[in-house]
């Protein structure tokens, strides 16, 4: 009963393909990532970008055929072989150093970040030649011809040195640009392969050209994929070269690129979403988008955890009135009479007049909610119960913490509903939760646990989360220059604005049928504050709201967005989208006489 250790990292990038195909859980997404087209994967942080990248690669496809071979063969398999490239922030840092410590050096610094760039992407070509397992006569004579046409002069033919020779080059080249001499780092780029002074394309091809003849595996696909992760952390050269590409590159390669959610305008010049590469969007905005996808996940990490213990996530963690959305069949059974959902709804139609004017005016009578017929449950109470249930847990007279607040945030739809469907929150609360459930049953005493797991802890767990989600969104650093800083001031300002705002919507002295619940990015924001929703959108303390599945968002100026359901139990929200107002005018009126946030 301990936590596996591919669950316990969650962030793909540090797991091997083949780790990563252990713990992968299927998206409908990942079937247009596989198709033999340019793909442009857009989404927050811990959406699961880097992991459909990975799962295109031979070694994670093997891993997954041969884990889940029924799971598998129901997924196209990729028709190229991908080569995996993680962009590296030192690439940003290098190039911000040198411009300015070495006058006049702008052309120097960016053919050394090319070559560095161009050196990790022939280092991950060998690495997927590497996964097809070559055979030993084959890989020898390809290793030679290689180390000759990289120059890498007595290298041991075997690919794991080649490689390990390659990221050799790439010590060299830091090594040279740490003395600030253009001369030095001049000379020691002339001694580079020409491969690597090209295009990222030629870096690739020129090892590909060199296999002859192909292995078995490799014969039926003609296209190689270069899969390139992050490029929000690459120069900027780097993301006009490969978004240019997405146009008109190699017709022997492939793009797989992955961005933020929202794509800078310069970068949206070159090419055309639909025409030139799929728009692959990763992030859901309506909770029952992603129910399904949480479900699943959480059945394998409990799994994982509990061994033969394991439980159903319904059963470990109950269900939730507050955060799931009955169907019809279930209508009926959630409003009877003597339910949680029907006590809420007469005690608060006794205590607001507001209320109960509301349910007279619907037709629904506020000491008996159960009589009232389908249609009406369905268009009436179906849309305020949360706001109902919230007030009920947080309006009440007596002072301290009453039993409905502390399991208000509980069960498993509000477990699914805080992550937001983002693979990475998902598995930190499941963990949290089950180390809070084992810690709970060592200090009592008990070998087997009790079912459902107690809502009390599931909500203290559930709140400290939320609690944390807030201090990262004010630590969370931005790079300036040369060097990462924290500018939270303005992001922390905005989100505690939106969400005290929200909060007075759902709690105020007066019911509220049609709150809040979403905000429009109109023209007369600043910039600063439409650059700080962008970073919010990018580590996920916003969520960008759209029907379309597909389709890339143009801008920000006329988006719908919404606060993380992850900051819900500090904010007292719900698990629903209501309606949207102009943010100018909440930040302007936040900001009148304190000047946070300048507007137009």
């Amino acid at each position: 009963m301990t936590t596996a250790s591919l669950y316990g990292a969650f962030n793909a990038r540090w797991l091997e393909p083949d780790e990563v195909a252990k713990t992968f859980v299927p998206v409908p997404e990942f079937r247009k990532v596989v198709q033999t087209r340019h793909s442009l994967l857009l989404g927050p942080r811990g959406c699961g970008k880097t992991t459909l990248l990975k799962m295109l690669t031979d070694s994670a496809q093997a891993a997954w055929l041969t884990s889940r071979p029924s799971e598998a063969r129901t997924f196209p398999v990729p028709n190229f072989v991908a080569v995996y490239v993680p962009s590296d922030t030192k690439w940003s840092f290098e190039l911000e150093s040198i411009r300015k410590e070495v006058p006049t050096s702008f052309t120097v610094a960016e053919r050394v970040q090319r070559c560095l760039v161009a050196l990790s992407v022939t280092s991950a070509t060998m690495q997927a030649i590497a996964d097809f397992k070559l055979g030993e006569e084959q890989e020898r004579a390809f290793c030679i011809d290689l180390v000759k046409a990289l120059n890498l002069g007595s290298t041991h033919p075997r690919l794991s040195f080649l490689i390990a020779a390659v990221e050799a080059l790439a010590t060299q080249v830091r090594a040279a640009l740490s003395t600030r001499d253009v001369y030095t780092i001049d000379a020691v780029l002339a001694a580079l392969p020409v491969s690597v002074r090209a295009s990222l394309a030629d870096a690739l091809l020129f090892v590909v050209r060199l296999l002859r003849p192909l292995p078995k595996g490799a014969r039926r696909r003609r296209q190689w994929a270069l899969c390139f992760d992050e490029l929000e952390m690459a120069p900027q050269w780097l993301q006009t070269e490969l978004l240019r590409d997405l146009r008109s590159t190699d017709q022997r390669l492939l793009l797989k690129l992955t961005w933020t959610p929202i794509v800078p305008d310069f970068l949206r010049l070159h090419a055309q979403p639909g025409a030139d590469y799929d728009v692959v969007r990763l992030w859901n905005s309506h909770v029952p988008d992603f129910r399904p996808f949480c479900r699943m996940f959480a059945e394998r990490l409990i799994k994982d955890r509990l061994g033969e213990e394991a439980k159903s996530p319904e059963l470990l963690f109950g269900r939730s009135s507050f955060a799931r959305d009955e169907a019809p069949k279930e209508e009926e059974d959630a409003y009877a009479r003597g339910t949680e959902v029907w006590d809420a709804f007469r005690t608060q139609a006794s205590s607001d007049r507001h209320f109960a004017t509301y349910l007279k005016r619907h037709g629904v009578n506020p000491q008996d909610p159960s009589s009232a017929p389908p249609e009406i449950r369905d268009r009436v109470l179906r849309k305020v119960k949360p706001i109902v249930l919230l007030r009920d847990a947080f309006r009440k007279s007596s002072g301290g913490r009453s039993r409905k607040k502390r399991s208000l945030y509980s069960g498993e739809d509000a477990i699914y509903a805080m992550s937001d469907g983002n693979p990475r929150w998902l598995a930190g609360l499941l963990n949290d939760l089950l180390d809070a459930l084992l810690k709970d049953l060592q200090s009592r005493g008990r070998k087997k646990f009790s079912l459902p797991m107690r809502a009390s802890l599931q909500a203290d767990v559930l709140e400290a989360a939320s609690r944390r989600m807030v201090a990262f969104i004010r630590a969370f650093p931005v790079l300036q220059g040369e060097r990462y800083e924290t500018t939270a001031g303005v992001l922390v300002d905005i989100v505690d604005t939106l969400g005290k705002r929200l909060e007075v919507e759902l709690l105020g002295r007066d019911f509220n049928s049609d709150p809040i619940g979403g905000f429009l990015v109109d023209d007369s924001l600043p910039n600063l504050v439409r650059r700080e929703i962008e970073r919010g959108l990018l580590i996920g303390a916003l969520i960008l709201l759209s029907e379309a599945r597909s389709g890339m968002p143009d801008n920000l100026r006329g988006a719908r967005v919404r606060l993380s359901f992850m900051l819900a139990p500090v904010y007292k929200l719900t698990f629903r989208n209501f309606r949207a107002v102009g943010l100018s005018g909440l930040l302007g009126s936040a900001a009148h006489g304190q000047r946070r946030f300048p507007v137009r």
